[in-house]
């Protein structure tokens, strides 16, 4: 038997929840080639939650007993050696595990590195390192560092892969594996609602959807303008699923007035993040939406994903690897997340035109293709 260890972080709490299930869906795919079993250490200082609880979550119950779970509080190499030492594949889902890899590589040389670029990682931690004027080269060290050690990094995106052909001089072979959603199951749950729900005639009946962190990389300074139009001149109200507060605040003086406006006058709506499945399907089915996501960066946006699965009008920004598996059309614009003008055109007649039956484009993408390409990268090292 061949054995994959996989190693990161914060997989027991309520962080990193779409990197998370991408791990998962991944481990689901290697045990399906005969002859692999699977490991996860993750450094965990504070778990907040039980290995069933995030299974559930992420649907992947049938991971129970055939995986195991390690948590780890320390990032000393010398703690982690133990754990790894059994390992013919590592998967690594972080940047912080260059120094582990560097002690493993020289204790097992012969061992194979697999880094899982998860860009919005990278950019997260650069962002956070210089907002808080700390120097960021140590951790863009590190990350060298590690892709140098990895035989194999794998990428969210095209887009991603691109930054990452600047970023790391050193990375021997990449592929990219785009992010992949399973909400197509509740896809004819929402194609009977629309049938209910389809309306011609008030453009106040549609509402506009937000689903994501409540960040300014998100779009939200570009959003607000249009959210605020919108609801002034025609009545339409967004709705923000988000794991934030309404205490965002916005960088400019005039947002932060448009923002105010429309929480006192119910033009907003905040909806807690929603992590059972079953019901986050059920609130997107439940009205007629057009659901925008103006990311001024994003490698993936799974929210995303689950939106076109489910055939709701959506309007996507151009920053990111979304629109690689996307084809513009009726349901579907895409923009410049900066240029808030081309954002409220776009917004404003995907919303007249949700009023009004629209052609339904089905991913072509899913978790067979996802798993078929994780199958052959990793069937070759058996």
């Amino acid at each position: 038997m061949k054995k994959l260890i996989c190693l990161t972080a914060d997989l027991f709490s309520e962080n990193s929840l779409s990197i998370n299930y991408h791990l998962l869906l991944l481990l689901k795919g290697v045990l399906g080639i005969e002859g692999y079993e699977a490991k996860v250490c993750s450094y965990e200082p504070a778990p907040q939650l039980t290995e069933e609880v995030v299974l559930r979550q992420l649907n992947s119950e049938a991971l129970s007993g055939r995986v195991v779970f390690q948590r780890m509080t320390t990032l000393a190499p010398q703690s982690w050696i133990s754990e790894l030492e059994e390992a013919d594949v590592l998967l690594c889902q972080h940047y912080s595990f260059a120094d582990i890899l560097q002690e493993i590589r020289r204790y097992k040389p012969e061992i194979k590195i697999v880094s899982w670029i998860h860009s919005i990682v990278q950019e997260e931690f650069l962002s956070g390192s210089i907002g808080s004027k700390n120097d960021a080269y140590p951790f863009i060290r590190q990350q060298n560092l590690q892709v140098g050690l990895s035989d194999l990094c794998i990428f969210d995106s095209r887009y991603d892969y691109r930054l990452g052909c600047l970023d790391f001089r050193g990375m021997k072979r990449a592929r990219v594996i785009w992010p992949v959603t399973e909400m197509g199951a509740f896809r004819v749950r929402r194609l009977k609602n629309d049938e209910e729900l389809l309306r011609k005639g008030k453009l106040s009946d549609v509402e506009i959807l937000f689903v994501g962190r409540w960040d300014y990389r998100k779009g939200l300074d570009s959003l607000i303008p249009c959210s605020f139009r919108m609801y002034m001149e025609h009545g339409v109200k967004t709705v923000f699923l988000t794991d934030g507060t309404e205490d965002y605040v916005i960088s400019d003086q005039a947002g932060r007035r448009q923002f105010e406006t429309l929480r006192k006058c119910g033009g907003v709506q905040f909806e807690n993040w929603i992590s059972d499945k079953k019901k986050y399907a059920d609130f997107l089915c439940e009205k007629r939406r057009v659901a925008v996501m103006p990311s001024y960066y994003d490698p993936f946006n799974l929210a995303a994903y689950d939106c076109a699965a489910l055939g709701i009008p959506m309007l996507v920004s151009d920053r990111c690897g979304v629109c690689e598996l996307f084809q513009e059309g009726e349901a579907l614009e895409i923009c410049n997340p900066y240029d808030v003008k081309e954002l409220y055109q776009k917004l404003y007649a995907l919303c007249c035109a949700a009023g009004e039956r629209l052609p339904v484009m089905p991913l072509s993408y899913g978790v067979p293709q996802f798993e078929c390409r994780i199958q052959k990268l990793f069937g070759a090292w058996i």
